[in-house]
């Protein structure tokens, strides 16, 4: 399966931000789970962080998001991705029923 994750910093990491090795451990993080695959797409937008996310259940993506560095300092929103043209196909076949 597929998630569209979105990350931003809590109120509290703007008003006193993580030290820099630990920002650099999340970035590492992040860098290694592009390489493995448990991460597909990564981009930062305005004021937060852009990631598609394959995990085999949304259990097994709650456990990636926790051990992301300094997950405790993050807002997170997840949104489960299906296939367009399944997501399409299943309109047609309702919008045909009616």
């Amino acid at each position: 399966m597929q998630f569209l994750v979105f990350t931003s910093p809590t109120a509290a990491a703007v008003a006193r931000p993580p030290p820099a090795a630990e920002f650099a451990r999340q970035t590492a993080w992040f860098q290694a789970a592009l390489v493995d695959g448990a991460v597909a797409n990564a981009w930062h937008g305005e004021g937060h962080a852009v990631f598609v996310f394959n995990a085999a259940s949304r259990e097994a993506l709650d456990a990636l998001i926790q051990a992301i560095p300094l997950t405790e300092q993050m807002q997170v929103r997840v949104e489960t991705l299906i296939d367009l043209f399944e997501h399409t196909s299943r309109v047609q076949a309702y919008l045909e029923r009616l």
